[in-house]
């Protein structure tokens, strides 16, 4: 048999044994830290563990669960916070979760964490650990996701030893001129918040803000902590007070009352008005508010990529998606719109057509958290919760509709994008 041929099969019996081995392994492990994650929550005095059985199977399995959180408060506080549970009905949590058992690379884990950030509309966020080296490098493409798209990631990273005795460990980038620089600093661009822990005293400043800053709506993105090997080691006297449970509130902005004037002034003057509405209307939970404000004022809505599924599909003010990956129905109102309230959007080129969508006269209100949104591309800002922000302009055009000729047009745009669409799906040939 050709040599080359046999020591490729040989490779490929290798990696696939290796890889075989390395899913049983890492299966074992995780059904190991599933039962002390059971043991541990079954001893809490404020969890009620209903269900936690996890059923394996040959590269994952399936973690069912039933938890419910019963806060050890007495008197008042206990009372109140029982009528709130009760209420809300969110402490207690059931369900099912596939498992993969891997093998796990620091891509994979940085993408999971910002699907499931935004499938959690940002109200929870995972973190992810890496070893110094290639597999922090790993993570560089989903923070850089996670910061395009405003979604909370926490990263916890090993970096190079502070004092430099073991140097170069393993797969270290070494910079011949500056020694201070490595793989970690390729995180600040594409890091809403970034530190790199010399000492483990830091963590009692760093580690509030960064959650801070995932909470934050304006500021929301993925964190990066960088912890040097050898201050991994050390140990510090850390006050007990840090470890206390605190339960951490996501703040609604309540808009300026002067940009909400100036956008009323603004809006009430348009007579082929458009709403945009991006990813933001979901993290605020304004979906209900977002279809009442277009019913009312008769305004018809576009919805971004991110913002698909803020109105129902068959809604009649829902003329569609817009931009390079939109429909025809959306673009060809956003040509003719005079006035354009983007809510919740970051107002990227896939939106605008890079700035192609829209007439040269048409004026912008941009309704965001975050201020530098808000801003964009001349637009008069108005920044705050979406949900806030569009009851507050409601009300501050109480009786403004838009002409109802424009709602046709664009109901009518989209009856065609629609037959458009359905016959292009349709069995035959369609060419």
């Amino acid at each position: 048999m050709n040599k080359t041929v046999l020591y490729t099969a040989a490779a490929l019996v290798a990696t696939v044994v290796t890889y075989l081995g390395s899913v049983i392994f890492i299966g074992g492990q995780v059904e190991s830290a599933i039962s002390s994650i059971e043991a541990d929550m079954i001893q809490s005095d404020e969890l009620i563990v209903h269900r936690f059985e996890y059923e394996s199977g040959f590269g994952g399995g399936v973690l069912s669960y039933d938890l419910e959180l019963s806060p050890a408060f007495d008197g008042m506080t206990g009372e109140l916070l029982a009528e709130i549970a009760a209420a809300m009905g969110e402490l207690r949590a059931e369900g099912a979760l596939d498992v993969s058992h891997g093998p796990w690379v620091g891509d994979g884990m940085g993408f999971a964490a910002a699907g499931y950030a935004k499938a959690w509309l940002r109200q929870r966020f995972m973190f992810c650990t890496a070893s110094a080296g290639p597999g922090t490098a790993n993570l560089l493409t989903a923070s850089a996701l996670a910061h395009a798209n405003r979604l909370p990631m926490m990263m916890l990273c090993g970096d190079t030893f502070l004092t430099r005795l073991p140097d170069p460990v393993l797969q270290q980038m070494e910079n011949f001129y500056d020694p201070t620089f490595g793989v970690n600093d390729a995180f600040k661009p594409v890091s809403r918040y970034w530190d790199r822990i010399t000492h483990p005293a830091q963590i009692i400043q760093s580690l509030p803000a960064a959650v801070a800053t995932m909470l934050d709506p304006g500021d929301s993105g993925p964190v990066f902590l960088g912890l040097p090997q050898d201050v991994q080691g050390w140990i510090y006297d850390y006050p007990a007070e840090f470890f206390e449970k605190k339960i951490h509130h996501i703040r609604r902005q309540t808009p300026d009352e002067t940009e909400i004037v100036q956008a009323a002034a603004l809006l009430k003057t348009a007579k082929s008005p458009m709403i945009i509405a991006g990813g933001g209307v979901q993290y605020s939970q304004a979906v209900a508010e977002l279809t009442s404000f277009a019913e009312s004022h008769a305004i018809p809505v576009v919805e971004t990529i991110a913002g698909r599924a803020n109105m129902l599909n068959s809604h009649s003010h829902n003329i569609g998606p817009i931009g390079v990956t939109g429909s025809n129905s959306a673009n060809t109102i956003a040509e003719r719109a005079d006035v354009i309230v983007a809510v919740g959007t970051r107002l990227q080129d896939f939106t605008t057509g890079s700035w192609t969508a829209f007439a040269k006269e048409a004026r912008f209100i941009s309704l965001n958290a975050a201020r530098h949104d808000a801003g964009k591309h001349r637009s008069l800002p108005v920044v705050g919760d979406a949900k806030l922000g569009l009851n507050a302009l409601s009300e501050a055009i109480a009786g403004y509709q838009a002409d109802s000729a424009w709602l046709k047009l664009a109901q009518a745009e989209r009856q065609k994008w629609d037959s458009y669409v359905a016959d292009n799906v349709s069995y035959g040939d369609n060419r």
